[in-house]
C-alpha cells in the first residue's frame, strides 16, 4: 500500500536490537523505529512522538522433539539447558535477565547468539536448545508444529511493550506520516 502511493521512496527495513533502533532514530538515521520497551522512564523518549502499538508476553520454546516440549518445568531446570538468545542489548535478552532476577535463579549459559529473532527461532526449530522469545513471534511456529512451548511457572509474567517512535509529526515529511498511519491502521489503531 505504501509503495503504491510512494513508488519513488526507497524503503529500508533493518532488524536491530531495541537500543540500536532508538539510537538510529535519535541520530536522524531513520525516520521511524519500532522496538520493544520495558515501560520504564527513558529520557531519550521524551523528545520523540511515541505510541504503544501492543503488548506481548514472552515464553520459553524448544523443538517439538525436546524432552521439555509442552511440559511444566521449573525455572531452575530450564536455565540449565543450552540457550539460544538474541545479542546483548536486545529487549528479549534484558527480559530474560529480569525474569532470572525476579525468580532468584542464575541466568543460563548462552550457547548460540544471533542478531535477529528469526535466526534465533530457526536455531530452536533445528533443535539446538531452548530460547525465550516474544509470544507473537513464536505462536505461528507453535501452531505449525515447528516449536513447542515449555510451561515455566514464574513469579510474574514478563511483558514487552512494542512502541512506534518518530520525531515530531508536524516536522515529518508527508510520506513518513502516511507510513505511520498505514502501520497504525494495519493494527486497527488511529493515528494521533
Amino acid at each position: 500500500m505504501f509503495k503504491q502511493k510512494y513508488p519513488e521512496v526507497a524503503v529500508k527495513i533493518a532488524t536491530v536490537n531495541s537500543g540500536q533502533a532508538l539510537e538510529s532514530l535519535l541520530q536522524y538515521e531513520t525516520d521511524v523505529a519500532i522496538f520493544g520497551h520495558d515501560g520504564l522512564s527513558d529520557q531519550r523518549l521524551q523528545s520523540l512522538y511515541c505510541l504503544e502499538l501492543y503488548r506481548d508476553t514472552f515464553q520459553f520454546v524448544v523443538a517439538p522433539s525436546h524432552r521439555f516440549a509442552n511440559q511444566g518445568i521449573a525455572v531452575e531446570a530450564v536455565m540449565k539447558e543450552p540457550f539460544i538468545m538474541r545479542e546483548e542489548g536486545s529487549t528479549t535478552r534484558k527480559r530474560l535477565i529480569e525474569l532470572c532476577e525476579e525468580n532468584n535463579v542464575l541466568p543460563p549459559a548462552i550457547e548460540l547468539e544471533f542478531n535477529g529473532l528469526n535466526e534465533t527461532i530457526q536455531a530452536v526449530v533445528a533443535g539446538y536448545g531452548v530460547s525465550f522469545v516474544p509470544s507473537l513471534a513464536a505462536n505461528r511456529f507453535i501452531q505449525a508444529g515447528e516449536l513447542a512451548e515449555v510451561i515455566v511457572p514464574v513469579k510474574k509474567t514478563i511483558t514487552n511493550r512494542i512502541m512506534l517512535a518518530a520525531h515530531d509529526p508536524s516536522l515529518l515529511e508527508n510520506y513518513v506520516r502516511d507510513f505511520i498511519s498505514i502501520a497504525l491502521n494495519s493494527l486497527g489503531q488511529k493515528s494521533k
